[in-house]
């Protein structure tokens, strides 16, 4: 995927190939939120963790994107998921591979906040 074809980075799940942990010629493609726009020389972009896992205890860090409410707007996710807020990744943005579309703005309202709590600001 290259830059262009996402015109607003912030907010958009896209996936990424990241390596397996006991194999790392091996790796899976892996949904993300970008936090970001691409920024400095490289077009680095800042992305959250998603997991299809639900936590036992959610963490003030998690955002639980719900299929199952009236404001599932998932950006095209197959199943509930945690954004893991306090996984944090900066990467090239061109190790993005496709895009999943956007969260709701309700789920935006929601990040900002807990990143505001997360980071003291």
């Amino acid at each position: 995927m290259i830059e262009s074809d996402l015109d607003n980075w912030k907010y958009s799940i896209i996936t990424v190939n990241f390596p397996f942990a006991e194999n790392p010629l091996e790796n899976k493609s892996r949904p993300v939120l970008c936090l970001t726009e691409p920024a400095g020389n490289y077009n680095e972009i800042i992305v959250a963790f998603i997991t299809s896992k639900i936590p036992f205890q959610k963490l003030a860090t998690d955002v639980i994107l719900d299929k199952q409410t009236g404001n599932s707007q998932t950006a095209s996710l197959p199943h509930t998921s945690t954004i893991r807020l306090h996984k944090l990744l900066t990467i090239n943005a061109e190790l993005a591979i496709g895009s999943l579309g956007k969260i709701s703005r309700n789920y935006q309202k929601q990040i900002e906040q807990n990143l505001r709590n997360l980071f003291n600001l």
